[in-house]
C-alpha cells in the first residue's frame, strides 16, 4: 500500500483518480443530490459533523469529486475529526473451515447459488458414501475418491443415461463424525433418477484391490436421496449451503486440517454463468476503493475454495495447511471509512466502506495501541480520525 496514498485520502483529497474537479454527469448529479438529501438528516455519529458520500458506481473521476474535502493538515485533524467515521476490521483468512469466516462466505455463496437454481428444470440431492473397509484410512479414501474423479464420472454418467436435465451440479462435502469418512452431498438439475442406477453406476468405482463384494455390502459405499422434494430453488440452496455455514459438533478431522487442498463444495464446469465465475485471486483494493466487507473481501489474499491451487513439484511444502491458515484468521487489519452512497437503481442513501489501508497487527493489537479495550473475540472497531492517524504513523 502506497503511504502518500493513504494519506491523502485522509485528508479528503481523491486518492483515487487524481482529478479534483471533474465536471459532473447528470447521473454524478444525481447521485450528489441524493447524497445531500442523507447529510441534512441527523447525524449518526456522536462526535457530531457531517459524513462523505460515495457513489455505489464505482471510483470514477466524477463520483469521486463529491467527496468531502478538507484542505487542512492531518496534524489538526488529530484535534477535530469532522464528523468523519472510521473502523478497523480483522482480515480473515477465508477460510471455509474457520468458524469466523465460514458464515459470511457461506450466506455470499447462497445468494449466487438461488439464481443459478432457479434456472434447473429439476432439483434433486444424492449423497456419496464409500466404505471404511476398502482403504486404510479416511484419508486415503478420500485421495481415491478425487483422483480417479468418481463424483463427476458419476454424474457423467447419469447425464448419458437422460437422467439429467442438464450437466449443471453443486457438490457439499461433509465429514462423518465417527468415521471421519467424507461423503459428498450433489444438488442436481434432475427430475428422477432411478436409485439402482445411482448405485450400479457408483459401485463401478470400487478397487479391484478389494476383491469381490461379499454379502449384501455395497460395493463402493452407500447413496442415499438427501431431500425427496424442494419448495423452490431458494429452498434448496439454503439446504446445501447449511453444510458449508455449520461447524461440525466436533470439529474437522485431524487429517483434513493437516492436509492443504480440500474444498469443502465444488461445482460442474459451465455452472456459473459466464463472467460470474469467482476470481481466484482478487487483488488489493486501492486506498479509496468502495469495498465489500460482508465476506472479506477487501482482503486482498484470497484464494475460493471453489478454484483447485495449482500444483507441482515441491508444492506441496510450500502450501499452508488448512489448520495454519485458520490459525492465522486476525493476523491483519485493514481500515476503512464509512460514508454515505446513494444506490443508483434505486436512489437509496446507504453506508458503505472505502478502503483506507492495511495493517499488518491484529485488531486486539491496534486497540492496545489506542488504550482502547476490545472485547474477546471482538472483531471490529470504530475509530476517530485522530485514531486512524496515530496507527498509520505508528503513534502509540
Amino acid at each position: 500500500m502506497d503511504r502518500s496514498s493513504i494519506w491523502d485520502l485522509l485528508q479528503g483529497r481523491s486518492a483515487v483518480c487524481g482529478a479534483a474537479e471533474a465536471e459532473p454527469s447528470a447521473a454524478d448529479r444525481r447521485i450528489a443530490a441524493g447524497a445531500q438529501r442523507g447529510r441534512e438528516a441527523p447525524d449518526r455519529n456522536a462526535d457530531g459533523g457531517g459524513s462523505a458520500a460515495a457513489s455505489l458506481q464505482g471510483n470514477g473521476a466524477g463520483a469521486s469529486s463529491y467527496f468531502k474535502t478538507v484542505e487542512k493538515h492531518c496534524d489538526k485533524r488529530l484535534q477535530d475529526s469532522f464528523g468523519r467515521r472510521f473502523e478497523a476490521r480483522c482480515v480473515g483468512c477465508r477460510s471455509r473451515f474457520c468458524k469466523q469466516c465460514c458464515v459470511g462466505l457461506g450466506l455470499s455463496l447462497r445468494e449466487r447459488l438461488i439464481p443459478v437454481l432457479e434456472t434447473f428444470t429439476g432439483l434433486m440431492m444424492w449423497t456419496f458414501t464409500i466404505d471404511p473397509s476398502l482403504f486404510a484410512s479416511p484419508g486415503a479414501a478420500y485421495e481415491y475418491a478425487r483422483e480417479n474423479r468418481c463424483v463427476s464420472r458419476a454424474m457423467r454418467e447419469l447425464r448419458r443415461r437422460g437422467f439429467l436435465h442438464s450437466r449443471r451440479y453443486v457438490v457439499f462435502v461433509e465429514w462423518q463424525g465417527k468415521t471421519e469418512m467424507a461423503h459428498w452431498h450433489v444438488l442436481c438439475d434432475a427430475s428422477f433418477v432411478p436409485f439402482d442406477a445411482v448405485c450400479e453406476i457408483w459401485n463401478r468405482f470400487r478397487p479391484s484391490s478389494a476383491g469381490p463384494v461379499e454379502g449384501k455390502c455395497p460395493g463402493f459405499g452407500s447413496i442415499r436421496f438427501s431431500a425427496p422434494k424442494f419448495e423452490s430453488p431458494k429452498h434448496a440452496a439454503f439446504y446445501g449451503c447449511k453444510y458449508l455455514i455449520q461447524e461440525p459438533q466436533n470439529g474437522y478431522p485431524k487429517w483434513v486440517l493437516e492436509s492443504c487442498d480440500i474444498h469443502r463444495f465444488s461445482t460442474s464446469r459451465g455452472f456459473w454463468p459466464a463472467g460470474d465465475e469467482p476470481e481466484a485471486e482478487p487483488a488489493e483494493p486501492s486506498a479509496g476503493d468502495i469495498v465489500d466487507v460482508r465476506d472479506g473481501r477487501c482482503v486482498e489474499d484470497v484464494v475460493h475454495d471453489e478454484v483447485a491451487e495449482p500444483e507441482g513439484p515441491g508444492d506441496a511444502e510450500a502450501r499452508t495447511t488448512i489448520a495454519d491458515r485458520v490459525a492465522g484468521c486476525g493476523a491483519a487489519s485493514v481500515v476503512l471509512e464509512i460514508v454515505e452512497g446513494v444506490d443508483p437503481r434505486t436512489g437509496e442513501v446507504l453506508e458503505v466502506r472505502r478502503f483506507v489501508g492495511r495493517l499488518d497487527q491484529a485488531l486486539s493489537e491496534c486497540a492496545a495501541r489506542l488504550d482502547r479495550c476490545l472485547p474477546e473475540g471482538g472483531r471490529r472497531l470504530d475509530l476517530g480520525l485522530g485514531e486512524v492517524c496515530r496507527l498509520f504513523r505508528g503513534k502509540g
